[in-house]
């Protein structure tokens, strides 16, 4: 402090600065404790006063928040193109009955494959002769650029079949094809010779679904049915009372297709 006298000046001492008063953190917590009032920190008026003090710099304020998100792991497995198929060359029950000959029986495989069983007995059974009969599926795994495949085949050189009562049906060169990709199934059926007792039937080519009456006999030509993921070929379906005739049949189908 300077104070102006007399011809010169004198300086006063300096009042000392206020002291500093340390303040706890603003997030510390506070631990109270009771105490008896008095002397000494913070006190609250007479009687049982209580004392509050800081917690000591390195006390825990309690777990920390849960922050991290949790892991998620989600796992794809791929389906496995499964490519199936059935054939053969006869089959008939009731007035005549002879289960599916040859047979290939049921395919279903993801791997390339080939079955072709053949029959060349002149007599199948009464009212039932035939020769070259030959029935096949191949199975073609997806490549690079082409897709996976199932193509089924069967095929009669000759067949008649004479159920009592019934004219004689007679057959040459009958052929069933089915073929299913992932894009979809397609068949046909070719019929070389066709005579339902002394009446011929000229269908070398029938469109699917040809239906023929004669003689009490119904015979439903390049008959297509459409199965779960693929297509059945019947070259010929003979129907009468107490008969029923499939000639020539070819089923072909995919399931599991992927990109």
């Amino acid at each position: 402090m300077v104070a102006a006298g007399g011809g010169g000046s004198s300086v006063g001492a300096v009042a000392p600065a206020p002291a500093l008063v340390a303040l706890a953190p603003r997030s510390a917590p506070v631990v109270r404790a009771a105490g008896s009032g008095g002397a000494g920190g913070l006190t609250g008026g007479g009687g049982a006063g209580s004392s509050y003090a800081p917690a000591a710099s390195g006390a825990s304020a309690g777990p920390a928040a849960t922050t991290a998100t949790p892991e998620v792991v989600i796992s794809y497995t791929q389906p496995v193109t499964t490519m199936t198929g059935r054939a053969f060359g006869v089959r008939s029950t009731g007035l005549v009955t002879v289960a599916a000959t040859p047979d290939t029986g049921q395919i279903s495989t993801a791997n390339a494959s080939r079955t072709f069983p053949c029959a060349d007995a002149r007599h199948i059974r009464a009212g039932l002769d035939g020769r070259g009969l030959c029935a096949g599926v191949v199975t073609t795994p997806a490549g690079t650029s082409t897709s996976a495949s199932s193509t089924a085949n069967a095929g009669v050189k000759w067949l008649v079949v004479a159920a009592k009562g019934l004219p004689p049906v007679r057959l040459g060169w009958v052929r069933a094809d089915s073929r299913t990709t992932c894009s979809g199934s397609s068949g046909r059926s070719s019929i070389g010779y066709l005579m339902v007792g002394s009446y011929p039937v000229a269908v070398s080519s029938p469109r699917p679904g040809t239906i023929v009456h004669r003689g009490g006999l119904t015979l439903v030509l390049n008959e297509q049915i459409p199965v779960p993921g693929g297509l059945t070929v019947n070259a010929v379906h003979l129907e009468a009372p107490g008969l029923d005739t499939v000639i020539a049949s070819a089923t072909s189908d995919i399931h599991s297709c992927h990109s």
